[in-house]
């Protein structure tokens, strides 16, 4: 049997209200069953075993009435949801990067959710074609191919161009460089391709969600611009209640384009 090696999982607690306030840390997991464990919490210079709430980075002093209200609601928040946190907390591993929306915070879990494409290498195959699986937030995106489809979309991270990226019968291939099979360029082909990833599936939310249709001019020009792995996380949980909040807040949308 292998001795247990003890692992962190690094965390990040931001109010809904305000994502400005945030707590957040790392535990370290001792044994098997995660009953031994020791929890650290950044207070903006070092660790400690106490939580903090911070506010822009910093911990959070000489407040005024309407931040005391404020900080008041977060913590009541973090105690009403702590056994989920904790437990969610406890259950994850080192490798992952999820995140978890309630409705009053939002839970990262390490680097929080992330385009992460499984690459399937296809036997007996004379070329480089390979199979590429997006996966956000851990789970498969299931409209991916259908996505593309529709819109003529390819899987071309390197602006190839040619008939070599299609998509059938739900899988989507594509030729990928041959530098893929090199280790000292594995982890640059496989960024490029969760890149491509990372575009596509910010343009299939903006569909989703119907802002192509009223905001096309501005939308084209945000995912032409910025669309790393923070603003795909804020977007991709965008419901139809706080669509027009999102918007404004990133600065898409403002009174003259209603």
């Amino acid at each position: 049997m292998c001795e247990f090696e003890e692992f962190d999982i690094y965390f990040k607690i931001t109010s809904n209200k305000n994502p400005n306030m945030y707590v957040e840390g790392y535990v370290t997991i001792n044994d098997e069953e995660a009953t031994d464990v020791d929890w650290y919490y950044w207070k903006g210079s070092g660790y400690e075993s106490q939580r903090v709430i911070l506010h822009d980075e910093v911990q959070i002093n000489g407040a005024t009435f309407e931040q005391e209200n404020e900080i008041w609601e977060f913590e009541s928040d973090l105690v009403d949801d702590d056994e989920w946190i904790t437990n969610i907390i406890l259950q994850s591993n080192d490798d992952e990067n999820r995140t978890y929306v309630r409705e009053n915070l939002t839970l990262l879990i390490n680097e929080g959710a992330k385009m992460e494409c499984e690459i399937k290498e296809l036997p007996c195959r004379e070329d480089y074609l390979v199979e590429v699986i997006p996966k956000w937030n851990g789970k498969t995106i299931n409209d991916f191919a259908e996505y593309m489809n529709e819109f003529g979309e390819k899987f071309d991270p390197w602006d190839v161009d040619d008939d070599s990226s299609y998509v059938e019968k739900g899988h989507i291939y594509f030729e990928i460089s041959k530098d893929y099979w090199d280790v000292d360029f594995r982890d640059e082909i496989i960024d490029d391709v969760n890149e491509e990833a990372r575009r596509i599936f910010a343009r299939i939310l903006t569909y989703r969600l119907g802002i192509y249709a009223k905001y096309g001019d501005v939308m084209e020009q945000a995912l032409d611009g910025d669309y790393d792995e923070n603003w795909l996380q804020k977007l991709a949980f965008v419901t139809d209640d706080n669509l027009d909040e999102f918007l404004r807040d990133q600065g898409l949308i403002d009174e003259e384009l209603e």
